[in-house]
């Protein structure tokens, strides 16, 4: 046997053996998330939407928004249009919108991604946002911490059963 076939035989059982090694990424369970602290819930549809409703979503545009400012290192009026075109409440509240799945993390800590990508013209800082999908616990979770100020807000959702 020759070097070459050895080596595609050796690829091929490399490749049979990861693959059924792997379990795969779990899908997103579609239904109600409701809120852990308030009347505000998630809700996942099977067309890679979802809609969420009675949550403010200012504080989250707020620090992402002043991050990327910072890191984008933006003038006065750069940093104005940046605000005035980003409005989460206007965008993503209360309103069907599309998600793109981000299974990244699931293998190393156990998250899949909901993301909503951002009209940021400058590619520093915030280019998308997004809630985690925590599939062991049916759980949900938009978060985010400023790197700048150090501000932070959270809010925990549960499949509703």
């Amino acid at each position: 046997m020759n070097k070459k076939t050895l080596c595609i035989l050796l690829t091929i059982v490399l490749i049979f053996c990861l693959s059924a090694c792997s379990s795969g990424v779990p899908k997103i369970t579609c239904g109600v998330y409701k809120s852990e602290s308030s009347n505000a819930y998630i809700e996942v549809f099977e067309d890679n939407t979802v809609q969420i409703v009675n949550y403010d979503l200012s504080d989250l545009e707020t620090i992402l928004e002043n991050d990327t400012i910072v890191i984008a290192g933006l003038d006065e009026n750069n940093a104005k249009a940046l605000r005035d075109s980003w409005d989460f409440n206007r965008d993503y509240a209360n309103k069907s919108v599309k998600f793109e799945t981000d299974n990244e993390t699931y293998q190393y800590e156990g998250t899949i991604g909901l993301t909503f990508p951002l009209n940021n013209p400058y590619d520093l800082g915030a280019v998308s946002w997004g809630i985690s999908y925590y599939p062991a616990e049916k759980k949900m979770l938009i978060e985010a911490e400023s790197i700048t100020t150090g501000e932070r807000v959270s809010e925990v959702f549960v499949l509703e059963k």
